[in-house]
C-alpha cells in the first residue's frame, strides 16, 4: 500500500513540475509528499545535479519527504533564455518547483555553493515558508571584510567564467571555449584546488564542460559595468546551520558572519570541516549528522547580541585538483580561506590579518587634569587618543 501511495504521489508531483518552464530539476526520496509530512529541500550548486546529496538523503528518508534539486539547465534541457535566468527569476521558479511537490507549507531548506546563495535570497523573500536554513560552504551576510588577495581570486575566476558563458552564448565554437577553459590556472589562482573527492556531475563537467551552466556568474556580474553592485546575501532571520570546508584558497564567508551566528540563541551554529568545497561529498557522515540534529531541534526565536569574532582554527590540508591533477601546490598549514566570498588569505598558509591589526597602547587621555593650585607651572602636554581607521 505504501508503494502505491508513493508512486501516485510521485507521479502527481512530476506531472505538476513538468508544467513549469525552466523548472528546477528534482528527485523525490523518503516519505510520499503530503501536507502533514515534514519536508527537506536540498539545492545543489555549480556545476552539480540532483545526485549531489545522494549520501545525505538517507539521514531523512525515514522521517521526511526529501526533494533534491539542481539549478535550471543543470540537468535535462538548457534554460529557455539565451543569457540565462536572473536571480529574481530563479527565486520565482524555485518557489513554483517546491510548491508543485505538494508538500507542507513550511519546510527545511539546504543549499550548497550557488544553491546556498540562492537559498539565502529565497529565505528572505519567503521567510514564512522556510523553517530552518542549512548553508554549505557559502555563507550569508554582507561580505564587507574581503581581503585584497581573496578579492583577486574571486574576481579572476568568476569574471573568467562569465566571459566563457558570453562567448558560448555568442556562438563561439565549443572547442574554442573548451580550450580557454582548460587554460584557466586552477592550481595557481583557482578558489578550490585541494579537492579530494568530487560529485559525479562535477567530474563530468570538467571532462566535457557545458558553458551554458555558467549563467549564474554572468547574471551576478552583468550589471557591474553600469555601476550596479552585486547583490549581497542578507543575514537570514531563520535558524542557520553553516558548514564549510577549511581547505580552500578562499572562503565564501566572513568572520563577521560566524560571529553573528555565535551571538544568536535560536540554535544557529557553524561547523568547520577538514575538507574542501564539496562538503556533502567529502564529509557526508559529518554533514548528515549535523543536519539531522539541527533539523530535529525545536527552533527558538533569534535574539541577536554582540559577540567577539571567533578564533581562527588550524587544519591540515589534503588536496586533489578537479581537472589538473599533475603539479598541485602543497599548502603549508593554516586555515585556508572559499568560491564567492571572503575571509583572510595568506599565500604561505598563514592568516593574512594585515587589515585587522590595531595598535592600542591602552593609555589614558587626561585632557583637563592640570594642577590648578600650582600657579605659574606650565600645563602638561595633552595626550591625544589613538585614532582608529576603519
Amino acid at each position: 500500500m505504501f508503494r502505491v501511495a508513493w508512486a501516485l504521489a510521485t507521479a502527481a508531483a512530476v506531472a505538476r513540475g513538468s508544467e513549469i518552464v525552466d523548472a528546477f530539476p528534482r528527485k523525490l526520496s523518503g516519505l510520499p509528499p503530503a501536507k502533514t509530512t515534514p519536508m527537506v529541500v536540498l539545492l545543489a550548486g555549480w556545476p552539480d545535479d540532483t545526485s549531489s546529496f545522494d549520501e545525505i538523503v538517507p539521514a531523512f528518508a525515514a522521517t521526511h519527504t526529501v526533494v533534491s534539486l539542481a539549478l535550471p539547465g543543470y540537468e535535462g534541457p538548457p534554460v529557455s533564455e539565451r543569457w540565462g535566468l536572473s536571480f529574481e527569476v530563479l527565486i520565482e521558479k524555485l518557489q513554483e518547483t517546491i510548491a508543485s511537490v505538494g508538500g507542507p507549507e513550511k519546510y527545511y531548506l539546504v543549499g550548497h555553493d550557488w544553491g546556498a546563495y540562492l537559498c539565502t535570497l529565497y529565505a528572505e523573500d519567503h521567510a514564512d515558508e522556510v523553517l530552518k536554513l542549512g548553508l554549505l560552504d557559502v555563507g550569508a551576510d554582507e561580505f564587507d571584510d574581503v581581503s585584497k588577495k581573496e578579492l583577486a581570486v574571486i574576481l579572476t575566476y568568476q569574471l573568467y567564467f562569465a566571459k566563457l558563458f558570453v562567448l558560448d552564448a555568442l556562438g563561439v565554437p565549443r572547442f574554442a571555449t573548451t580550450f580557454l577553459f582548460k587554460l584557466f590556472p586552477f592550481q595557481s589562482v583557482g578558489p578550490v584546488p585541494y579537492e579530494t573527492k568530487l560529485p559525479t556531475a562535477v567530474q563530468r563537467f570538467f571532462v566535457e564542460p557545458d558553458f551554458r551552466m555558467m549563467y549564474p556568474y554572468f547574471q551576478s556580474w552583468k550589471g557591474v559595468w553600469k555601476g550596479e553592485m552585486v547583490r549581497g546575501s542578507p543575514m537570514p532571520t531563520q535558524p542557520v546551520l553553516f558548514m564549510y570546508g577549511a581547505n580552500k584558497r578562499t572562503r565564501f564567508h566572513t568572520k563577521g558572519f560566524l560571529a553573528k551566528l555565535d551571538a544568536r540563541d535560536d540554535g544557529s551554529k557553524w561547523v568547520e570541516l577538514d575538507c574542501g568545497h564539496w562538503v556533502q561529498t567529502q564529509k557526508p557522515k559529518e554533514v548528515s549528522d549535523e543536519l539531522a540534529r539541527f533539523i530535529a531541534e525545536p527552533a527558538e526565536p533569534a535574539t541577536p547580541v554582540k559577540s567577539a569574532e571567533p578564533a581562527a582554527t588550524t587544519t591540515t590540508t589534503t588536496f586533489l585538483p578537479p581537472d589538473a591533477q599533475k603539479a598541485a601546490p602543497t599548502p603549508t598549514g593554516g586555515a585556508s580561506p572559499s568560491p564567492v566570498m571572503a575571509g583572510d588569505v595568506d599565500d604561505d598558509g598563514g592568516d593574512d590579518d594585515d587589515d585587522d591589526d590595531v595598535d592600542d597602547d591602552g593609555g589614558d587621555a587626561d585632557d583637563d587634569d592640570a594642577d590648578d593650585d600650582d600657579e605659574g607651572a606650565p600645563a602638561p602636554p595633552q595626550k591625544e587618543e589613538p585614532k582608529l581607521e576603519l
